[in-house]
């Protein structure tokens, strides 16, 4: 007589560290809420971004793209250290059909709430302002991403841009950056394939509460 036993996937240790990191942040948030050193840039942030590529090479998946239409919203917990949430209400990915990249092309819609920490290096005086970020959090699409992966996944993104402000005094800036954007499953789902997107990011971001003179 035949035994069948029931195998059941544990998250990876790569799935364990973007929970640990995830957490982390989200423990942090409140830490420094009332610093008694506040930003000169201010004490809170929103952005409302576009971030959109392909992916490195089409590798044996195939080619890809996507579009991830973001907003976010911080707060300094340092002069330089702005924590947040980036929240993706609807991402677009266009993938192949099948596996091995063959068949054409299909969309796929999926949304994503990462926790982002952001650094500003420069000094203060500087009108226009380059940042580092790091990202992370959960994707969940009606269908799977890639073909023959799993429909929940996650989301890491790190990137580099400047803001630069519209006019002088004006709390609001241009954004432009890059994003290398992952998608994977991190070990939760017996396959865990992925897509690694190059990102343009293009958008608005309001400084609030801030000194006018480092704007």
């Amino acid at each position: 007589m035949a035994v069948h036993r029931e195998v059941r996937t544990l998250p990876g240790s790569g799935a364990k560290l973007r929970i640990f990191l995830a957490a982390l942040f989200l423990a942090a948030l409140p830490l420094r809420i009332f610093a008694e050193d506040p930003s000169p840039f201010g004490r809170k942030t929103l952005s409302v971004l576009a971030i959109g590529g392909d992916n490195f090479a089409p590798g044996r998946h195939g080619y890809a793209e996507t579009l991830l239409p973001t907003i976010d919203t911080g707060r300094f917990l340092s002069r330089r250290l702005e924590v947040g949430l980036d929240i993706h209400p609807w991402i677009g990915i266009r993938q192949p059909v099948h596996d091995n990249g063959d068949g054409g092309y299909d969309s796929v819609t999926a949304f994503a709430l990462d926790v982002y920490g952001r650094w500003y290096p420069a000094p203060f005086s500087w009108v226009w302002r380059p940042y580092l970020e790091l990202a992370e959090g959960p994707l969940y699409a009606p269908r799977r991403v890639p073909h023959d992966g799993s429909r929940f996944n996650f989301l890491t993104q790190v990137g580099a841009g400047f803001t630069v402000p519209i006019a002088r005094d004006d709390p609001w800036c241009f954004v432009v950056g890059y994003r290398i954007v992952h998608i994977s499953n991190a070990g939760t789902y017996y396959r865990n394939p992925s897509w690694n997107f190059h990102g343009v990011v293009l958008g608005f971001r309001r400084f609030v509460g801030g000194d006018s003179s480092t704007r």
